[in-house]
């Protein structure tokens, strides 16, 4: 009897348990959105019509992660998120579907957890089933994938509505090509095709993720030709994403439309002529057609009011002002004392076009205004007269604004024209002979240097304050960096745990950062994770030396921890470069800037 009833008892702690994880699993929000979408009877009785709507990137300002780091502010959802969800209660969707960045993170576990209390009180809000999707704010190291599995369900899965089905995929996978959210891995596309398969029977199938990896002039590295191959085999319709902060109707391929919608709340920077507003999408699905609508607080506005072809044209109009004589963006280049620019107007009727400097400190240019009157199909110049006072101002370049009309003389667009031409490629020539790491550059003569502009210089800037150039070198085995920092007052960082307290320089190759510094007097090179402590990177040699106002930064870096294997002559990879000055009293100032490495 005892033996029954202990065996009783074990299957009644069994069924607990699988009861308990159940309850577990359906606390996750996607779990009990989708629950509610699954419950609503409207999913059959509106088999062929029924509405959505998507959005994303609705976090909080970036401008705000250190006062949110520091405890000064507390994390919130931007209003507009907000106005966005009480708009959809109105509107009555089936469901509305959120592309990610959901929240700022980038943070430590406790404050990526409070960051998600107060998203998950926000969407509380929502009356209709509301949909997360991740995004690299969300997802962006073992950590925050485990909190995001545990708080918000699956980092990909799919479900059905009426006469479609929906799949959501993850573009922030960990560990594919040195950090995540470059491609998707093999297990997420063989599972998204047993999910179509298993659905190609739909009338509609829609596919949503973050990163807009359709893009691939932007995302070269991504695998998107593979995905669409498959994609095009059964009814897709859509793709959405997010990740830019705009809104955009993309090129169809094979009949699938490709869509961004990042205006959910999070810092919009480009003209609004451009896509740079906050907006979520009214989708409306009717049989087999699809159509949506883009919504701003308090207006409906067409797919079309920014399309691919206004991008392109806006392009094409930035491409052809030309800089005579034109400035190299190499940082041994000399300032131009005259500059004629060139303006063609490509339309068939005659364009008023007004012209102005945004001129930062150093520079006077005369005049700062223009206005021009260009004939049908014709250019017309104008010529400035430029003073530098420092070599070392062209580590911030002006930028040309030009007003011309576009899209058949309908729209005025705002183009902003960099004073450099050319590429942001850092060339990178084959050494003839190993440099002496010795903190001394003169054997870099056949490295030419590119400038780690300061894009954002406050107006007391001055070139001794901060301003910074770098080199690379290579050969089979090494990556040789050269920086050269001007800078009045150097700090070394205390440890290796306060990297960042102190100056230094970074490079990032293709997912791989390393932070440049002196610490106890000793050259070191660091790799920096998403998270987790910094870590010394093996073999590397480093000697930084301080000379009066200026610090010298000379490194050999080994390809097996960079790429973990050797480039070839010719190929191109990504790189930024960024700097970290501390000056007493003062904030921390710093800089990044993205280009590619050639190696020559």
């Amino acid at each position: 009897m005892r033996r029954i009833l202990v065996s009783l008892l074990l299957v009644l702690f069994a069924v607990a348990v699988m009861a308990g994880l159940a309850a577990a699993a359906l606390e996750r929000s996607v779990d009990k959105e989708l629950a509610k979408l699954a419950a609503d009877p409207a999913g059959k009785e509106m088999a062929r019509h029924f509405e959505f709507i998507v959005l994303g990137d609705n976090r909080t300002p970036w401008n705000l992660h250190e006062a949110v780091q520091a405890g000064k502010v507390k994390p919130f959802q931007p209003e507009i998120f907000k106005q966005a969800i009480a708009e959809a209660n109105l509107l009555r969707p089936a469901f509305v579907i959120d592309v990610g960045d959901l929240i700022m993170g980038y943070d430590t576990p406790e404050m990526v957890n409070q960051e998600w209390d107060d998203y998950l009180a926000t969407i509380a809000a929502s009356q209709r089933p509301f949909i997360s999707v991740t995004g690299n704010h969300d997802v962006f190291g073992p950590d925050s994938e485990k909190i995001w599995q545990e708080r918000i369900g699956p980092l990909y899965f799919s479900f059905d509505y009426g006469n479609s089905h929906f799949i959501c995929l993850n573009s922030e996978e960990m560990g594919l090509s040195g950090e995540g959210g470059i491609r998707l891995g093999q297990e997420q596309i063989s599972w998204m095709k047993s999910d179509l398969e298993a659905h190609k029977e739909a009338q509609n199938i829609f596919v949503f993720l973050h990163k807009p990896f359709f893009k691939l002039e932007d995302h070269p590295e991504s695998n998107w030709p593979e995905i669409h191959e498959i994609l095009k085999q059964y009814p897709v319709r859509v793709v959405f994403a997010g990740h830019w902060h705009e809104y955009r109707k993309c090129e169809t391929r094979d009949g699938i439309q490709h869509v961004i919608t990042g205006g959910g709340g999070a810092e919009v920077e480009s003209p609004p002529q451009e896509g740079s507003f906050h907006h979520y999408l009214l989708v409306e699905v009717d049989g087999a057609e699809v159509h949506w609508t883009v919504i701003k607080p308090g207006s409906v506005l067409p797919p079309e009011v920014v399309d691919e072809a206004l991008i392109r044209e806006k392009k094409a109009l930035q491409e052809s002002i030309t800089f005579s004589p034109p400035v190299e963006p190499y940082a041994d280049a000399q300032p131009p004392k005259e500059i004629t620019v060139t303006i063609p107007n490509p339309s068939a009727e005659k364009a008023q076009v007004k012209v102005a400097w945004e001129s930062p400190r150093g520079w006077q240019i005369r005049p700062m205004n223009a206005r021009l009157e260009i004939a049908p199909s014709g250019k017309a110049s104008a010529k400035f007269k430029v003073q530098v006072a420092d070599a070392r101002y062209m580590a911030a370049l002006p930028n040309l604004v030009v007003e011309m009309p576009a899209s058949g003389g309908r729209k005025f667009l705002p183009i902003r024209k960099p004073l450099a031409t050319g590429q942001s490629a850092l060339p990178c020539p084959r050494a003839q002979r190993p440099p002496r790491i010795d903190g001394n550059l003169s054997e870099w003569q056949a490295a030419r240097p590119v400038w780690i502009a300061y894009d954002n210089p406050p107006k007391t800037w001055k070139p001794q304050d901060i301003s910074a150039r770098m080199r690379m070198m290579w050969d089979d085995k090494w990556l040789y960096i050269g920086a050269e920092v001007w800078d009045d007052v150097f700090i070394a960082p205390k440890s290796d745990k306060t990297l960042f307290e102190g100056d230094s320089v970074s490079v990032v190759i293709s997912g791989f950062d390393c932070a440049l510094v002196q610490v106890g007097g000793k050259g070191m090179a660091f790799r920096v994770p998403e998270e987790g402590a910094s870590k010394p990177v093996p073999g590397a040699r480093v000697v930084v030396s301080r000379k009066p106002g200026i610090t010298i930064y000379e490194a050999a870096l080994p390809f097996a921890e960079i790429l973990g294997h050797s480039p070839k002559a010719g190929d191109k990879i990504s790189r930024g470069a960024y700097w970290h000055d501390v000056d007493p009293k003062e904030p921390r100032a710093t800089t990044w800037q993205t280009g590619n490495i050639e190696f020559k």
